[in-house]
């Protein structure tokens, strides 16, 4: 009655007690058919026979990982080759070391890395935004010897309300999105710093 019988997934449930998950019937067979059929295109893609193909998949996983770990190596180079021209573009407004960069597709991975490095260079605020079409991300970090006078939270809440973009996050540090970038975002945030005693 049951025909084919396909099981897809085994799980744990609780202790001494697995779940298993099958097709059964047309749908089975239907299964088997759209199984064959991706490993046949992507046998095709990779140009290697079907018993080849995991381990084809494997060896472009592992070559794939290794030029993402050279590209972050030559990014982070990059960054530390440009810290002697960000540091000469720091703005001391209101006693506190300032200043806002602007990426394209930037992670916000990559945009932490970049503050941290700032922040080794010399104690500061700095404003980090990456845009992606009508999309950004950005990254606000202070220094502990600013965070009296800069409370990121309100600054957050100005943001938003000013500019539209929406973050949280610790004590020092304001990661968020929005969407374009304003062409006075600089200029702005430097009103609201000089506003601050």
């Amino acid at each position: 009655d049951i025909g084919a019988f396909k099981i897809t997934d085994i799980s744990s449930i609780a202790a001494g007690h697995r779940r298993i998950t099958a097709v059964t019937g047309p749908k089975a067979i239907k299964l088997l058919h759209e199984t064959f059929n991706t490993t046949k295109k992507l046998s095709n893609l990779f140009n290697v026979k079907r018993d080849r193909l995991v381990k084809q998949v494997e060896k472009q996983t592992q070559e794939l990982k290794e030029t993402q770990k050279q590209l972050k190596q030559f990014k982070q180079q990059v960054w530390q080759a440009k810290l002697p021209q960000w540091k000469e573009e720091i703005e001391n407004i209101n006693n506190i070391p300032f200043l806002l960069l602007s990426f394209t597709d930037t992670e916000q991975d990559e945009l932490r890395e970049i503050a941290q490095l700032l922040q080794k260079q010399q104690p500061g605020l700095y404003i980090l935004v990456s845009e992606q079409n009508s999309h950004s991300t950005f990254l606000v970090t202070v220094a502990d010897e600013f965070s009296g006078r800069i409370n990121l939270k309100e600054f957050g809440s100005w943001l938003k309300d000013e500019h539209g973009l929406r973050g949280g996050g610790p004590k020092n540090i304001l990661l968020g999105g929005g969407g374009k970038i304003d062409a006075n975002l600089r200029e702005s945030v430097i009103g609201w710093l000089k506003s601050r005693k």
